[in-house]
């Protein structure tokens, strides 16, 4: 990667990640963020990682689904400000966007957008 290329190499770096793995930590892991597709083999749970600055996003997609998927938040956080710390992904092509945010002292994930039929709760 050349100096002058820097910001053309990393837009083209592949941000999709699938997720095959029951109990996985989900990471935004660049800057920007990452898309996860996720796989299951029945009902199998994920928890995403604390954002480490604000600005991330991070968008979940239901790929294969034989069972729901259920993401918790980073300990101590919740998604939407009022309590809701899981989201249930349970079919293909469900879809919830995260965005981290400054909060109080913290960055915390906030579901900005979802599939009418995916579930914070």
């Amino acid at each position: 990667m050349s100096g002058h290329r820097v910001r053309q190499d990393i837009a083209l770096t592949d941000t999709i990640i699938v997720s095959s793995t029951a109990g996985e930590l989900l990471d935004a892991r660049r800057v920007w963020g990452a898309q996860y597709v996720i796989n299951t083999g029945g009902a199998e749970a994920r928890t995403v990682v604390e954002p480490a600055i604000a600005g991330q996003r991070m968008e979940l997609v239901g790929g294969t689904m034989a069972g729901t998927a259920t993401i918790a938040a980073p300990s101590g956080q919740d998604f939407d400000g009022g309590g809701g710390d899981a989201i249930a992904i349970a079919a293909e092509g469900q879809w919830a966007i995260l965005e981290s945010f400054l909060i109080g002292s913290a960055y915390e994930w906030r579901v900005t957008s979802k599939h009418a039929s995916v579930t914070v709760s």
